[in-house]
């Protein structure tokens, strides 16, 4: 049986070695590649196993070809033998675009901006980004409406073509606004326009003379069943403009190294993040199995955020803060390119600086996110994690930190404020520790987790449900957060924060 399935498969190798003068004979061959290693795992033990009962058998040209392409699947080979059926994102094609043999267009349309988000990069009282995407190099051109009056801001465009994505990304920094003011726009290059969208700047006024409502997710896919009720969500939330902003602290669409799931999860976010601020940070999804195997992250070409070391080439140092009416929001990166828990040395002294300058009258309130959890119920990791994470719990805590948002775990659990030594504090009346939100529960294609393995003495409610949270700071000494069932207003946790400041 194993001897007719090589035949078969030379044949077809053969095939594929007709089409040469078309141009795309690399694609090709990788695609026919990783689809014969899929269809039959037990054939191919190994690259080299896969170019001699294949490559070895075409003709010259076809052969040397067929070799150097499937060589290069040195680094996805792991993939390959991981059980890539689970992953729904990877198949022939997607994994050949990781290394380069294949090419994936950004865009629906050769013309049409697309994939338009929105994030703060300064003062949110009088300044917005805006980022978009096209099929080719344009010019970047917001143009935003003020009493009647065009406003045209110009920008740049970049591009990268690691993972074989074939795309321009527009940035456009406006400055100069006014506060408390809502905004019609639009983005293009002066020809091909999208459709108008609205942001909002932050009003002069803070808590308590208005309610400061945020949207907060994390692990949420792209074109997935899983995450469809909670996009309908925050869809429906920002139609009727009633959070300010979001965060989503990691694992954003689940791209996996595959350049066009980004493309897909903002064409499919665009009523959301067009028209509010979408504020993110790196999870393991962005970083961690892709930055192991040395394939493309597309999460420092994507996003424009505040701070030198938002977005860089440090894989494992990318972290910012930045405020927001009463509230110090302070970004953190728990990974490595191992994918691994990791806080470096780097990152500590800078959180400590950070943390030391906030000042408490201006910001009594200081709200931590990261994508893996200080502490969690579940597998040897969450072990791992308070190990790793101890400097930074050190220092959260030496600079009275409010609240800590995190992921990675795919289900809400909510802890009682945990002191430096791990011990509870079975009060959210002035605890004198941070209290600890885990919402992994966005929607993706691993499902969702239960709570079995190691059990944390500090967990106070575990949901093993999809859904959204909202945080609400009414004063500079109460906040609530809600936990809602994805795709309702159904209440299935909630809190509220009391620290006399």
């Amino acid at each position: 049986r194993g001897t007719m399935q090589v035949v078969v498969l030379f044949l077809v190798a053969s095939l594929f070695a007709g089409s040469v003068e078309a141009g795309t004979e690399e694609c090709d061959f990788c695609k026919f590649a990783v689809g014969a290693v899929i269809d039959t795992p037990y054939l191919f033990q190994s690259i080299e196993v896969l170019i001699d009962k294949v490559c070895n058998l075409l003709p010259s040209k076809a052969k040397a070809t067929c070799t150097k392409t499937v060589s290069k699947l040195d680094s996805v080979w792991s993939l390959l033998h991981q059980g890539v059926e689970k992953e729904r994102i990877y198949n022939d094609f997607t994994l050949c675009t990781m290394i380069d043999e294949c090419t994936v267009d950004c865009c629906v349309s050769q013309t049409q901006p697309e994939q338009v988000h929105l994030s703060y990069i300064d003062d949110p009282h009088t300044s917005m980004g805006v980022t978009w995407v096209t099929q080719n190099k344009v010019p970047s051109i917001v143009e935003y409406v003020l009493d009647s009056t065009k406003i045209s801001v110009n920008g740049t465009v970049s591009t990268y073509t690691n993972g074989g994505w074939n795309g321009w990304i527009h940035f456009v920094k406006i400055f100069g606004l006014q506060p408390g003011t809502r905004y019609k726009y639009r983005v293009g290059d002066g020809q091909f326009w999208s459709k108008y969208f609205s942001f909002a700047t932050e009003p002069l006024l803070a808590p308590p003379q208005r309610v400061v409502k945020i949207a907060n997710i994390a692990d949420m896919g792209a074109n997935m069943s899983e995450s469809g009720a909670n996009m309908e969500s925050l869809k429906t939330l920002v139609k009727n403009q009633d959070v300010d902003f979001i965060l989503h602290n990691g694992d954003i669409g689940y791209a996996d190294g595959y350049q066009g799931q980004w493309d897909l999860f903002f064409r499919e976010m665009e009523d959301v993040t067009a028209n509010i601020p979408y504020m993110v940070n790196v999870g393991n999804h962005e970083i961690g199995v892709i930055g192991a195997l040395g394939l493309p992250v597309g999460y420092i070409h994507r996003f424009q955020l505040p701070g030198a070391h938002s977005i860089t080439d440090d894989l494992e140092n990318l972290y910012y803060s930045w405020d927001y009416a009463n509230v110090h929001f302070v970004s953190i990166d728990t990974e490595s390119t191992i994918d691994t828990t990791s806080f470096t040395n780097e990152q500590t002294a800078w959180l400590e600086k950070d943390l030391a300058a906030v000042n408490r009258t201006k910001t009594p309130w200081v709200i931590l996110y990261g994508h893996r959890p200080f502490y969690c119920t579940g597998p040897e990791e969450c072990v791992y994690n308070r190990l790793m994470l101890a400097e930074a719990v050190k220092i959260i805590n030496k600079y009275k930190v409010d609240l800590v948002f995190s992921g990675h775990r795919h289900n809400y659990e909510r802890m009682w404020p945990i002191r430096e030594d791990g011990t509870a504090v079975h009060t959210y009346t002035n605890p004198g520790a941070p209290a600890f939100i885990l919402n992994g529960a966005g929607g993706n294609r691993e499902g969702v987790q239960g709570f079995g393995g190691h059990q944390f003495p500090g967990s106070v409610v575990k949901i093993s449900e999809f859904g959204y949270g909202i945080l609400e700071i009414f004063n500079s000494t109460v906040l609530q957060y809600t936990y809602y069932q994805a795709g309702t207003t159904n209440v299935l946790d909630q809190i509220v924060l009391t620290v006399d400041h």
